[in-house]
This record gives C-alpha cells, structure tokens and sequence, in this order.
C-alpha cells in the first residue's frame, strides 16, 4: 500500500518560498504522482517549471492538475505535450492572477 501525503504551501503569490514542496520533494519516488489544485501552485515562475517538469519525468513522476485536467503521469504523446506546456501555463497563471490582485 502507497503512503498518500498532503503538503499545504501557506503563503500565496509570487514568493518562491514554498516550504510545503520543500518538504514533499525527498518523499517522491519513482512512479509516484504529485497533484496539485491549480498549475500555479506548481511553479512560481517560467523557468523553475521547465526546470520541475526536465527533472520528473526522469524520475518517472507524473503531474495531476485538479482544475486543469493535466495528467503527466505516462509517457504518451499527449502527457509530454502537456509536460511542455505547463510551465507556460503555470506562468499565464501567475501573472493573470497578479493582474487581478492589481486591479
């Protein structure tokens, strides 16, 4: 039986303090699977999520995304397109809601 664990990143914004992925990333093992509520929670930033998203499929963890529908967790055709799209769409993300905090 897996050990399923939950990790709650407290602070919110463009801060790229995230302790609660500090603390998940020497619990992941291979075939492990990492979900997350919005891709903005994913990465901070443009090039820490090409950065995640080069590093996990070597590792052979995959990536859920609750509200996008985002499965990375295979190697097909459509899981490494989505793989080269979310550090894109994490970042869309990020500076759309910093917009609104704006306005």
């Amino acid at each position: 039986m897996r050990e399923e664990h939950i990790f709650t990143n407290e602070l919110t914004g463009n801060s790229m303090s995230r302790s609660a992925w500090n603390e998940l990333m020497p619990l992941v093992r291979p075939n492990d699977i990492i979900v997350v509520a919005w891709l903005d929670l994913f990465s901070r930033n443009f090039d820490e999520g090409v950065r995640i998203q080069a590093e996990l499929p070597k590792q052979q963890i995959g990536i859920i995304s609750i509200k996008e529908d985002i499965n990375t967790s295979d190697d097909s055709t459509a899981a490494k397109y989505l793989r080269r799209m979310i550090p894109g769409k994490g970042a869309h993300q990020v500076d759309a809601t910093s917009e609104r905090v704006k306005q």
